[in-house]
């Protein structure tokens, strides 16, 4: 009704102007915006100069408030700031708005130049410095952004959160071009903003392993299990991290150590199965003379890794150690390493074999064996003895 009025008032043949624009303030108050735009640009185009301006300072009012209920970086916010800015070009508000709106669609060479012009000309405004901020980072530029999160005096929780989020992201790129130092200075920046961070704390356990600090690493380990409440993901990270840890502690350990058992059974505990700690667990047995225990674990190895030499090198000597000539011989024959101490191990099972035989007076048996060290070794007396006294032996 009130609306009905104004429309029937704005028709008056001799227009007062200042009344029609008393008239077109109330209709503003009553008509949705899409009216009011079709009615402003048909008053413009009849009044005269003066009530022109002041239907643009009205248009400009009626933007704003339009502009601050629309969601900011929305397709409407944008078609607003654009209209605004053709009225009044450079307002701030209206330039913000645009920018956000080409931040969420993705248009981060538009959002970053309008950022970086609203900030250079307000740096101490909060809002333009934070979308500069989120630019940078969208685009790569994290160096940049960096450096202006550490030069803008603003500590509320989110650019304290941007702050540890690029501190992160640089630790983390610090690291994957080897930069430990650099890397473990961000990580730590990292933290104290938010000590709980824990993909800050694993990746600097990470740099600590790096740096060859690896009982600040296990520490760091340890003390994420005791905080607990593990995602799967950070559990998955933390396990790859001390394993990383142990298996570098076994490496350095001595293969007799009493050391190799407790990290061995360890590492066994986060990955069953584990080739390297089972081969270390078989091999500190033999070094202690624990044959019945070092047998089984070399079988076992022997018959997963029937190529590796290590594993059958281990077998073979706890076999011939525990008297079992015959298995020992087998292997040798079966595998098929050609190296010096292999073929000195089979030479030396060739003549044990010869000396039972000779002792048992299988003679044509044991010159067989005799003839078969003989063969790998040309110069070794023992075999050419028994060779000798088997052919002896026989009559010949």
């Amino acid at each position: 009704e009130a609306a009905s009025l104004y429309r029937g008032l704005l028709k008056c043949p001799e227009p007062d102007w200042k009344a029609r624009l008393g008239v077109v303030y109330g209709l503003s108050e009553v008509s949705p915006p899409e009216e009011m735009e079709s009615l402003l640009a048909e008053e413009k185009r009849a009044g005269p100069k003066e009530y022109r301006a002041e239907l643009d300072s009205l248009e400009l009012s009626l933007l704003r408030k339009q502009l601050a209920a629309l969601p900011p970086g929305s397709r409407e916010a944008e078609k607003v700031s654009r209209k605004i800015l053709t009225l009044q070009p450079g307002d701030p508000a209206a330039q913000r708005a645009l920018a956000w709106a080409y931040f969420n669609q993705g248009r981060n060479e538009e959002a970053y130049r309008l950022f970086s012009s609203l900030h250079s000309r307000y740096p101490g405004e909060r809002d333009y410095a934070l979308g500069l901020a989120y630019t940078q980072m969208k685009m790569g530029r994290d160096g940049e952004a960096l450096a202006l999160a550490e030069k803008v005096p603003f500590k509320d929780d989110e650019w304290q959160k941007v702050r540890a989020q690029l501190y992160l992201k640089t630790g983390r790129q610090a690291f994957e071009k080897k930069n430990y130092p650099q890397a473990e200075a961000h990580l730590n920046k990292a933290l104290a903003i938010e000590p709980d961070n824990r993909d800050a704390r694993i990746l600097l356990g990470w740099t600590l392993f790096a740096r060859g600090q690896v009982d600040r690493a296990l520490s760091l380990v340890q003390a994420e299990r005791e905080k607990g409440k593990l995602s799967p993901e950070h559990l998955q990270a933390l396990n790859d991290l001390e394993l990383a840890v142990l298996r570098k502690q076994l490496a350095a350990l001595s293969p007799s150590s009493p050391e190799v058992e407790r990290v061995a059974r360890r590492i066994l505990e986060l990955q069953p199965g584990d080739l390297s700690a089972r081969r270390a667990l078989a091999w500190m047995y033999y070094n202690q003379g624990k044959d019945r225990e070092a047998y089984p674990l070399f079988s076992s190895l022997h018959r997963e890794y029937p190529s590796d030499r290590d594993i059958a090198l281990g077998l073979i000597y706890t076999q011939m150690r525990m008297g079992k000539t015959d298995e020992a011989l087998a292997l040798a024959e079966r595998v098929g390493f050609q190296d010096r101490e292999w073929q000195e191990i089979r030479a030396q099972l060739y003549l044990k074999k010869a000396g039972e035989a000779y002792d048992k007076k299988k003679y044509a048996e044991a010159q067989t064996f005799a003839g078969k060290a003989l063969a790998i070794q040309p110069e070794n007396r023992e075999a050419r003895l028994l060779s000798a006294r088997s052919f002896s032996g026989q009559g010949k």
